[in-house]
């Protein structure tokens, strides 16, 4: 039955409210343990991730003012916000601006269904990962679809070392009897990622374009009128809100586990069902992505700024 306007109104206001924002999850520093689930849609069991990317519009003092997914990097579509970013770096007045401008170009991610073993083997989070990341997994799971099985499965050993520009990730495959059972439970608490990435973007992109038009002095097609470039006092209801304390704790987590010493440092594929995570093939090289994440350590310290104001 269709539901009425009232109930629909009511559903929309109720996730404007709560911020009903699924914050997707990334390998954390040092070494963790991931199992990569599969499709959530049976009729296309092959589909187990998505491509993902994202625009984060900030002004020229780095404050985050819009968040736009990117329909190029997502669904290899037309993006006027790419298109925008290229004339604005164009017609910037100098190489300082420019660079500014640049940052708000999105980054090709990918998305899946996974269980961080280590913390809890109940709870499927959209795990978020880089090209390279993703090219190594992927190349695993050509050579071996197993690896995606609920019952033949096995886990992968993500390695995170360094931060920002430096950051690098190494994969292993972890032997078969250490691998996690999946449940039932989480095989029918997957994500439907094709609904996650899907937004209206429509309605967000006349703000994007506005946010970088102010941002830049620049008119921008598909903006707002010129008059309009000098106010942006709308644009931050497109940020979720944070909780100040769950942002500081988390925060402070990453803070405690950056410092901590990294183990298994050298880790490499392992395709056999040896017991050892490391116990890697000589016909594979050892996996290095490098990683830039659209939101740098920096713009995470100016946001718990911004809250703590």
């Amino acid at each position: 039955m269709a539901l009425s306007l009232k109930d629909v109104l009511e559903k929309a206001s109720k996730k404007a409210a709560s911020g009903s924002f699924v914050r997707t999850a990334k390998p954390k520093p040092g070494r963790s343990v991931w199992r990569i689930l599969p499709g959530w849609d049976s009729k296309n069991p092959n589909q187990f991730f998505h491509a993902f990317g994202q625009h984060f519009i900030k002004d020229m003092d780095g404050k985050l003012k819009v968040v736009v997914g990117c329909p190029d990097k997502t669904f290899d579509e037309p993006c006027e916000i790419c298109d925008a970013i290229s004339e604005a770096a164009r017609q910037a007045p100098n190489d300082a601006m420019r660079e500014k401008i640049l940052e708000s170009r999105s980054t090709q991610r990918f998305l899946f269904n996974a269980v961080c073993v280590e913390d809890d083997e109940t709870k499927v989070e959209i795990l978020e990962v880089g090209s390279g990341l993703f090219r190594d997994i992927a190349a695993n799971i050509t050579e071996d679809e197993s690896l995606i099985d609920a019952v033949d499965g096995r886990d992968f050993v993500v390695t995170r070392e360094g931060t920002g520009l430096n950051t690098r990730y190494s994969l292993a495959v972890r032997a078969k009897s250490k691998s996690m059972s999946v449940s039932k439970s989480v095989l029918m608490s997957l994500n439907n990622l094709e609904e996650y990435v899907t937004e209206d973007f429509e309605a967000k992109k006349k703000k994007a374009l506005t946010a970088l038009g102010i941002a830049t002095g620049v008119a921008l097609s598909g903006s707002s009128a010129a008059g309009a470039l000098t106010d942006d006092s709308e644009l931050d209801d497109e940020i979720p809100d944070f909780d100040k304390e769950k942002a500081a704790a988390i925060a402070a987590k990453e803070i405690a586990a950056s410092e901590k010493q990294i183990e298994d440092a050298d880790v490499s594929y392992d395709t056999s069902d040896d017991t050892s995570d490391e116990a890697g093939s000589d016909e594979k090289e050892k996996a290095e992505a490098s990683f830039d994440d659209d939101v740098t350590d920096d713009d995470i310290q100016a946001m718990l700024n911004d809250l703590n104001d």
